[in-house]
Parts: C-alpha cells; sequence; structure tokens
C-alpha cells in the first residue's frame, strides 16, 4: 500500500480545491437564481474603482479610540460588524460597510439586545455608505426593515481560500469564504483595485476576550464601543455558547487567513500593514497610523 507524505497529501488537497473553485465559478455559478446572480455580478461596478488608492479597513478593537476618525473622513474607509454602534461611526465617512458574522442574520426584533443592533443600523441611512452582506442575508433586510432605507449590496462566498491561493477575488462571482469580517474587507479592497490597505482596529485581542468568558461569564468584551447591558449580556452567552473547539479552530483560522492574506496581496504587489497600536497579531507587518497620515 502506497502512502503519500503529508506535504503530498496538502498539495493535493490544495489542487483539488482550486479544481472545486473552478468549477463553482465556471458552472455552479450559473445555475444560480437568475435574480441573485444578477445581484452579485451588479458588483462589477466596483472592480478597479479605486485602482492604485489606498484604502483604511477599520476593525472593532479597542486601540482603534485612539484615532481621530476626522483624520479618516477623506479616506477610502471600510467599517465591519458592530463598529455602527460607535458614538463617532459619522466622523469616519465609511465607504463600505461590511456584515459578514451569522448571528446579525439571525437577530430576533424581540430581544432588547437584538432590537438595539437592528435599529442602531438604520445609522447608514444618513450616510453615503454602502452595506455589504451575504446574498444569504437579503431575507433578513426585508424583516429587520434595512432594505428600505439602505444602500445594501451583497456578495457570494463559495469558494476555498486554500493556501497560497492562486486565483483573483471576483466579487462578481463567488468569493472565498473567510473567517473574520476583516478578511472579506481585505479581499474587498483588493478587488477595487487598492495597492495600499491599511487596518486599524485590528487588535486581535478579542480573542483573550473569548476564552476570558468561557472561565468567568463576567469577564469584559474587547470592544471599541460600549454595549447595553442587554446587548453585553447576548453577546457574552453567544460566545460561552460555541464552546472551546470552536473558538479555538475559528481564532486559528482567522488568524491563518491573515497571514495568507499578507502574502496573497504581495504575491500581487500590494501593501498590506496592520497600523493597530496595540495588536497582538504577527503575521502582518505594523506601523504607526501617524507615519501613513
Amino acid at each position: 500500500m502506497c502512502f503519500l507524505k503529508d506535504d503530498n497529501i496538502e498539495k493535493v488537497r490544495r489542487q483539488l480545491q482550486r479544481c472545486v473553485n473552478i468549477y463553482n465559478n465556471t458552472f455552479s455559478f450559473n445555475r444560480l437564481d437568475i435574480k441573485d446572480r444578477k445581484i452579485i455580478e451588479s458588483n462589477a461596478e466596483f472592480k478597479e474603482k479605486y485602482k492604485g488608492k489606498r484604502c483604511f479597513i477599520i476593525g472593532n478593537g479597542p486601540s482603534v479610540n485612539k484615532v481621530d476618525f476626522k483624520k479618516l473622513n477623506k479616506e477610502l474607509v471600510i467599517t465591519v460588524n458592530g463598529m455602527i454602534l460607535h458614538d463617532r461611526f459619522c466622523d469616519l465617512n465609511s465607504d463600505f460597510h461590511f456584515l459578514a458574522d451569522p448571528v446579525y442574520f439571525k437577530l430576533n426584533k424581540n430581544i432588547e439586545g437584538d432590537k438595539e443592533i437592528i435599529q442602531k443600523m438604520n445609522v447608514l441611512s444618513h450616510t453615503n455608505t454602502k452595506l455589504f452582506m451575504p446574498i444569504q442575508g437579503i431575507r433578513s433586510t426585508k424583516v429587520y426593515g434595512w432594505y428600505k432605507c439602505i444602500d445594501i449590496r451583497y456578495f457570494a462566498s463559495k469558494l476555498y481560500f486554500y493556501d497560497n491561493y492562486k486565483e483573483s477575488i471576483d466579487f462578481a462571482k463567488y468569493i472565498p469564504a473567510f473567517q473574520g469580517v476583516i478578511h472579506w474587507g481585505i479581499a474587498f479592497a483588493l478587488y477595487m483595485g487598492c495597492k495600499e490597505i491599511y487596518l486599524l482596529g485590528c487588535d486581535a485581542t478579542n480573542m483573550i476576550a473569548s476564552f476570558s468568558l468561557l472561565k468567568d461569564k463576567e469577564a469584559g468584551l474587547e470592544y471599541a464601543y460600549d454595549l447595553s447591558n442587554d446587548a453585553a449580556i447576548l453577546a457574552k452567552k453567544r460566545n460561552c455558547d460555541l464552546g472551546l473547539e470552536y473558538l479555538l479552530y475559528g481564532y486559528w483560522r482567522i488568524v491563518h487567513i491573515f497571514s495568507e492574506l499578507f502574502y496573497y496581496c504581495k504575491r500581487n504587489g500590494v501593501k498590506l500593514i496592520n497600523c493597530s497600536e496595540e495588536s497582538i497579531l504577527e503575521s502582518i507587518p505594523k506601523q504607526k497610523l501617524e507615519n501613513i497620515l
């Protein structure tokens, strides 16, 4: 019996995943419901729209509170997830806001913590910010009422993001399924043709908070913004319900994909820099924001 060495197994696995990706974007995508397909294909308007420009992606880590948001309001800015809860959110003049966490598509209007998030998302209706979310969330936007007042666009993640990724990332077709919302933000910046991508509030210290909550349910949360008591209780419960195994795997994958995205950017001549002041993320080179602005 012949056994493949571990490195050969990994190579074969990546080749298979690449073949599946090609099949999905060549054949499977064309079998989508025509309405959904046209929604996704409409993202082609953003392809290389900001070619050669720089982009700032704002995470939810506490270090972002040391940043003067108004210094970024003339930059190309992508915000993510709960940053809309920040009391200075509008100062960022965000161009795009990404939601990717499945929890945002399972909110219950009858639960106070969820109701707060649903209502707060309407802050986007008073801005020029475009909201990007998975196409599976279309029904949720109707239930929450977001579709009435927010400019919403959709993406479809159905590809493997294998190590040493070889393919282009095309938001007008299927894109890779990442792990953390910042990953989708980086991928979109690449699609728009940005040559410099800077991360802020990408502290990764929420990992420490997540594990602490498994031991002590009164442990604090690591967000740049304050949550109401109801929303905080709900967030802590959801974290603990995931369990240790899922958290370990999820955070490993987040860190690993950051590393792979850095090398993907490098191979494509794009600078990816972490300007988060207190980040524990080691896979992306760091630089002080004051040296950029």
